[in-house]
């Protein structure tokens, strides 16, 4: 493929969600002379054809199509490059409630009274809790 408008044309035949064609095309580009697209982002090291196309044969897009980026977000965020995990997912799991209660339902102190059980103290001649 030689110009750049038929390997962008052999990308949009590949890519799952055909949306928005033009902001397409300007990621594409974009994505292979690694120039920033706006002030805010990055320059990033261009990209080959062939590492985009890899990188879409080898992508895992969702079953659902409502979860398929579209192709200038996929270009833009650079996701023909996949980072392999090494390490599994950790999902949370929360504590059983008898490990809560082992926890933090402990008896009272022996000298804890309730409020209304507690006696007036005096400190510095005032009195605290005569009320």
């Amino acid at each position: 493929m030689e110009t750049i408008e038929e390997q962008f044309e052999f990308f949009c035949k590949q890519y799952p969600r055909k949306d928005d064609k033009q902001r397409a095309f300007q990621a594409f580009r974009l994505a292979l002379s690694g120039r920033k697209g706006s002030k805010t982002r990055l320059p990033s090291p261009p990209a080959t054809f062939s590492e985009i196309v890899l990188g879409l044969a080898q992508y895992p897009f969702s079953e659902n199509p409502q979860f398929i980026p579209m192709a200038a977000t996929w270009l833009n965020n650079r996701r023909w490059v996949i980072e392999q995990v090494s390490r599994p997912m950790t999902v949370f799991t929360p504590p059983s409630r008898s490990s809560w209660r082992d926890k933090y339902d402990k008896p009272e102190p022996a000298d804890w009274q309730p409020a209304a059980a507690r006696q007036p103290v005096t400190i510095q001649g005032e009195i605290f809790g005569d009320d």
